[in-house]
């Protein structure tokens, strides 16, 4: 597929340059939305290209720091905790923000309803096959506990170069929101997909 060459060029200049890189690609390697009662976690084709792209033994060699993307219109970003406490995949940011009509029912269901939020925090640990399949791998992301901030509210992302930034980034990347910034409240005593914490 073009996402899958997109992901292996990418891998080559990142490999090619021995520094810090960031990748675009129109469509999220990871993604968890919800426009039915199921979450969405991508187009399988593209999850399993930039796993494959990003499959290498020595650190952050093949990999980039951060992923950038768009193709939902809203706010997403996913960080990835190990148990040593470092993210050894690339983020994933979710920029889709900036253009007109929002997507306000892609945050996780039960911020929906009564008690309706325009943002939210959470976390999950994403599945090692596809949800409905017994065999077929789920791709980037997959098995990995990630924490996810989502918001449907109007803004962009500002990007600068910076080696010391927290998080060994290499970027500090500071959303910028049209009006007050979304408070991204905890959720409370659930995971993203509403299953309950683990006591």
């Amino acid at each position: 597929s073009e996402a899958g060459r997109g992901f292996a060029r990418a891998r080559g200049l990142n490999i090619a340059s021995g520094r810090d890189a960031f990748w675009l690609s129109h469509y999220p390697p990871a993604k968890m939305v919800y426009y039915r009662p199921t979450p969405d976690f991508g187009d399988p084709r593209i999850k399993l290209a930039a796993a494959a792209a990003t499959d290498c033994d020595a650190p952050f060699a093949c990999r980039p720091r951060v992923v950038f993307s768009g193709h939902q219109h809203l706010h997403q970003e996913i960080a990835w905790t190990d148990s040593d406490g470092a993210e050894h995949l690339p983020r994933v940011i979710i920029a889709g923000n900036g253009g007109t009509k929002l997507d306000s029912s892609g945050l996780p269901g039960y911020a929906h309803g009564a008690n309706a939020k325009a943002s939210i925090r959470c976390t999950q640990r994403f599945p090692d096959v596809l949800p409905g399949s017994q065999k077929f791998p789920f791709g980037f992301g997959a098995g990995r506990m990630a924490s996810l901030r989502t918001a449907s509210q109007h803004g962009y992302l500002h990007i600068e170069r910076d080696v010391n930034a927290p998080g060994d980034l290499g970027w500090v990347v500071t959303p910028k929101w049209v009006g007050t910034a979304p408070a991204f409240p905890d959720a409370e005593s659930v995971h993203c997909d509403g299953t309950a914490l683990e006591k």
